[in-house]
């Protein structure tokens, strides 16, 4: 039936709104869960505060996120959560940028769960460092290393072929089955074979 609400009311009881509902005041909800049924949900405010308290809520802050429930399928969810203990964010799946990512200097780029492969930039310069135990592996059909402009080859090394080294965007030294091609000329201290 029809509920008639006064200031400071208390209703008891399961009770439906079939029009709008407006609150004029602060909206309290005690309870362990709320659903929101609705095709979309629109926040005035600028933000969102997970795991909010008067006092120190660390304590409950692990796990805290956005869960799309079924986002890939019937068993799988898709979410963003905190974790603790790691100081860090979790995302369950992929990343895509359309825009750039940017870091200030010196934060860097990590990968793997020791922090293997660091990119950064130091201020001076930009690191790509090999901080595991193994090997820092380039795997390319082809390898091209060129200036900052991309004006000019420093470096080119082919799949099955040669590997070519320049000076100054001039090749000077050009490796072939048989052995070296050198432009120019070799100064060596010694030469042996």
């Amino acid at each position: 039936g029809s509920v008639t609400l006064n200031l400071d009311s208390t209703i008891t009881g399961n009770h439906t709104f079939s029009n709008n509902l407006i609150v004029g005041g602060d909206l309290t909800v005690q309870g362990t869960t709320t659903t929101i049924d609705t095709t979309n949900l629109e926040v005035k405010d600028k933000n969102i505060t997970l795991n909010y308290s008067t006092g120190d809520s660390s304590g409950n802050a692990d796990g805290a996120g956005i869960t799309i429930q079924d986002a890939v399928n019937s068993s799988t969810d898709a979410s963003l959560t905190w974790n603790a203990a790691g100081d860090k964010f979790i995302f369950s799946h992929k990343l895509r940028m359309f825009g750039t990512l940017e870091l200030p200097d010196n934060v860097k780029l990590v990968a793997g769960d020791g922090e293997d492969l660091q990119i950064f930039h130091d201020g001076l310069d930009s690191r790509i460092k090999d901080a595991g135990a193994g090997n820092l592996v380039l795997n390319a059909t082809n390898l091209v290393v060129n200036n900052s402009a991309d004006s000019a080859n420093m470096i080119k090394a082919i799949d099955g072929g040669a590997v070519t080294l320049y000076h100054n965007g001039s090749q000077k030294l050009v490796t072939a089955s048989s052995g070296v091609d050198i432009t120019g000329t070799l100064t060596a201290t010694t030469l042996a074979g």
